[in-house]
């Protein structure tokens, strides 16, 4: 069995991929010396996470180690999601519409098979500390959340040899491409369903938005506010997570992660900001051994799309 992560952009793709289009395989086995068995189960890795899998020596993945950068992977999946029964692991935003997110979820319903998403921000220290902090009570009533994600400029892309990103039939923007993370991080905290009550989006010489911001009710009241944006002057991210309530606020900035009280602040350092990665690939490969669900699924990206579709429709403008 093999679990399939497809890089940037969209939902499935085969577990191996024929040389004439661009794909060969090759095995990550573990640590240096660790011997090769074929008949071992792999985790197959495209994109961002084949490298976070080399560097980390995580065992039992199976890591492509070319892959076209010049044309949008969803042409990947065209006549392919009767293979979403195969265990994968999908990088989000899986599609450009909630429509085409939707279908792959509802086949891996139907199927009953393990399709994870590697939402990784919701390992980083500020959810997990946030986590703990709203188990013990210490926010009281939740009043707002805020993300700030801001990536380095559009240019990226075509020097990635994906000028496709920049192509709204074919990828989206910035809301599109890093919006799951914050919508995500804003259900996960809440737990509950949310709607976008209000979107803008600016673009300086695309035809994709290359910043956004989102407003978010959830059920229960709880406000949001999500940015997004590919507007960094440099390799880096400008960003902010907080998450605010009448007793407490959590907040990381800067990469320090502070909690501030009545009584006070408390200040502790953060971790390197792509080590969530690690933990993603690990925990949902450690969820297939077992035969477990997977951590973070096809359904909760799925969730997040359907607040995307909201944002573009509140803006004015389709993806």
């Amino acid at each position: 069995m093999r679990l399939v992560a497809p890089a940037q952009r969209r939902a499935v793709l085969t577990p191996e991929q024929p040389e004439e289009q661009g794909e060969h395989h090759e095995h990550v086995d573990g640590p240096a010396g660790a011997p090769h068995d074929d008949a071992a189960p792999r985790l197959v890795l495209l994109g961002a996470e084949r490298h976070h899998a080399r560097r980390e020596g995580v065992g039992g993945v199976e890591a492509p180690g070319h892959h076209r950068q010049d044309e949008p992977e969803h042409r990947l999946l065209e006549g392919r999601e009767d293979q979403v029964d195969d265990p994968r692991s999908i990088e989000k935003p899986m599609g450009i519409s909630a429509a085409e997110v939707d279908a792959v979820a509802d086949k891996a319903a139907r199927l009953g098979a393990f399709a994870a998403v590697p939402l990784a921000q919701r390992y980083q220290p500020f959810a997990t500390r946030a986590r703990e902090l709203l188990a013990e009570g210490r926010f009281g009533p939740l009043a707002h959340i805020y993300v700030r994600i801001n990536r380095p400029g559009p240019a990226r892309y075509p020097g990635w040899d994906s000028p496709w990103m920049l192509d709204p039939a074919e990828a989206g923007g910035c809301l599109r491409n890093l919006g799951p993370h914050g919508l995500d991080m804003f259900l996960f905290l809440t737990g509950e369903e949310a709607e976008v009550t209000g979107a803008q989006l600016s673009a300086h010489g695309q035809r994709v938005e290359d910043y956004a911001s989102v407003l978010l009710r959830s059920t229960s009241g709880i406000l949001g506010t999500i940015e997004v944006g590919n507007g960094f002057p440099r390799n880096g991210t400008d960003g902010e997570w907080k998450i605010a309530g009448r007793d407490a606020i959590l907040a990381l900035k800067d990469g320090i992660l502070r909690l501030a009280t009545a009584s006070g602040d408390e200040t502790t350092p953060s971790a390197d900001l792509v080590a969530p990665y690690f933990t993603a690939v690990r925990d949902a490969l450690d969820h297939w051994r077992r035969g477990a669900p997977p951590p973070i699924s096809v359904h909760d990206c799925a969730r997040a799309v359907r607040l995307i579709d909201q944002a573009y429709e509140r803006a004015g403008r389709s993806s």
